[in-house]
């Protein structure tokens, strides 16, 4: 997942001399590093703006929000293929949940939706497809945001993992806007001249809407850097719900959207295994972590997953949070700018257990013993 040619030009691989008050600016040196490292998951954001917003063009407003609840399906998909997540048996269930919910909605999708405009209403394949590439690309982007968090937040990089959440939003949307701007001049033609067009109440809350949009997507990222890339999806599965009740309510009753049949079939099974696999993560690490609570020796230190992403990126990368915790601990020093040799160390500790784990999925306790008794070179 890491590019460690990229930390060639810090000393001994390296670089944590940045104090500890100093704010790391979005245009400093590191700036193309930076946006390399997100280059993928802000061309593919901007993608699937547009994507989207072409997609909710060709059926109704409730019926895009539950082919867009598919999404789970693809971030556990990409999940599973970018980051190494493992998808148990309920998330499973659930996939095939909201398949065939899919496939359910989709029998009478569009014949009669009168919200679509007319070019769109026999062409049921093209606006099923625009509809389900979307969050395809949603899963792909979660999957990419949560390595290239893991990435930026790693305390080993050149900037000693001194990249807050912000920053790497506001690099992710630098990217994707130029992307979404010459897709929207492809599907709209002249946008600038559409925009000039609407009304200025519509204008302004075009504009105005951006501001939650930025809030909800530095909330993802701060989200995606501390967990995993699947819960983050199931947190997007419960944003649908009121959204879809929200559209459902204001639509039209000669909308076009038949709330029968299929349709209800389609929408009770999409949302009923959406939420479900949502509610059984939730409570299963609630009860784990009432159960088994994690114990720190030091309180500086450490921290759990939920307050510190180095924590999480750990986890990634196959080492145990608890032995990086041992790591700094025997490296003499809690603070980044511990000594030259202390963090050579622990590097060097963390790469041997990575080379470990890729041998055996199970190593017995003397096992693990012989391999902490060689000496680190």
């Amino acid at each position: 997942m890491y590019d460690d040619d990229d930390d060639d030009d810090c000393e001994d691989g390296i670089r944590l001399e940045h104090q500890d008050d100093e704010v790391l600016w979005i245009f400093d040196e590191h700036l193309p590093w930076k946006l390399r490292t997100v280059l993928p998951v802000g061309a593919l954001f901007g993608l699937k703006y547009a994507v989207t917003n072409q997609g909710l063009m060709m059926v109704s407003t409730p019926v895009h929000l539950l082919l867009q609840s598919t999404d789970l399906v693809w971030t556990m998909l990409w999940a599973y293929t970018i980051n190494g997540e493992c998808i148990d048996y309920v998330g499973l269930t659930s996939l095939l949940g909201c398949v065939s919910g899919t496939v359910m909605l989709s029998t009478q999708v569009v014949s009669n939706d009168r919200e679509v405009p007319r070019r769109y209403r026999d062409d049921t394949i093209l606006a099923i497809l625009m509809n389900l590439l979307s969050p395809l690309l949603l899963g792909l982007c979660i999957a990419t945001l949560r390595s290239a968090c893991v990435e930026l937040q790693r305390e080993t990089n050149r900037v000693g993992g001194r990249v807050s959440s912000v920053e790497i939003t506001a690099l992710k949307l630098l990217v994707s806007s130029p992307v979404a701007l010459v897709l929207a001049t492809l599907f709209e033609g002249s946008w600038l001249q559409a925009f000039r067009d609407l009304s200025v109440p519509t204008r302004l809350g075009v504009i105005g809407s951006s501001l939650p949009i930025l809030a909800y997507q530095v909330n993802c990222t701060y989200l995606t850097a501390i967990t995993s890339a699947i819960s983050v999806g199931l947190v997007g599965q419960l944003k649908i719900v009121p959204q879809w009740i929200a559209a459902v309510l204001l639509s039209t009753p000669t909308g076009g959207y038949l709330l029968g049949g299929w349709n209800a079939a389609g929408t009770m099974v999409t949302i009923v295994s959406a939420s479900g696999y949502a509610v059984h993560n939730w409570v299963t690490y609630n009860s784990e972590h009432l159960k088994d609570p994690p114990e720190r020796s030091n309180a500086t230190v450490s921290m759990s997953a939920e307050s510190n992403p180095n924590e999480a990126a750990s986890r990634s990368t196959g080492v145990d949070p608890e032995t990086s915790n041992l790591c700094r601990q025997q490296a003499g020093s809690n603070h980044p700018r511990a000594t030259q040799h202390g963090n050579d160390w622990c590097v060097a500790l963390q790469n041997r257990l990575q080379k470990l784990a890729k041998v055996t999925t199970r190593s017995t306790l003397g096992e693990f013993m012989r391999s902490m008794s060689q000496p680190a070179s």
